[in-house]
C-alpha cells in the first residue's frame, strides 16, 4: 500500500469531525517528503536532526544548520539534499509513558 492509498483509506473511514481532520492533516504532513526547493525545516533546537534524501536516492539522518552570517542553510552531510522530513518521536515503552501520568 502506498502512502497516498493509506491516507485515502484513513480519510474514507473517518467521521470527518474537526479532531479527526486535524489528526489526518498532521499525519499527512509528517509522512511527506518536503523538497528543499519548497521549504527548509523550521528548527526548534540548535542541533535538530531530520531524515533526508540526496540526489542519488540515499537516505540518511542529518543535522540542519542555519548560519548567522546570512549564508544559505545547509544539512550536515555535505551531499546534495533534495528533500527532508521530520524524524518520528523517539520510542518510549508504554510503561514509561504511563509512569508520567500516574496520580
Amino acid at each position: 500500500m502506498t502512502r497516498e492509498e493509506a491516507l485515502e483509506t484513513l480519510w474514507n473511514r473517518c467521521d470527518h469531525n474537526d479532531k479527526t481532520y486535524e489528526a489526518y492533516c498532521v499525519l499527512a504532513e509528517q509522512t511527506r517528503w518536503i523538497p528543499v526547493s519548497e521549504n527548509y525545516p523550521k528548527i526548534n533546537d540548535v542541533y535538530e536532526k531530520f531524515l533526508v534524501i540526496d540526489a542519488d536516492g540515499e537516505m540518511s539522518v542529518q543535522t540542519f544548520f542555519v548560519t548567522l552570517m546570512g549564508c544559505q542553510p545547509y544539512f550536515s552531510g555535505g551531499r546534495d539534499v533534495v528533500a527532508w522530513m521530520p524524524l518520528p518521536k523517539p520510542y518510549r515503552a508504554e510503561s514509561e509513558e504511563n509512569d508520567g501520568n500516574k496520580t
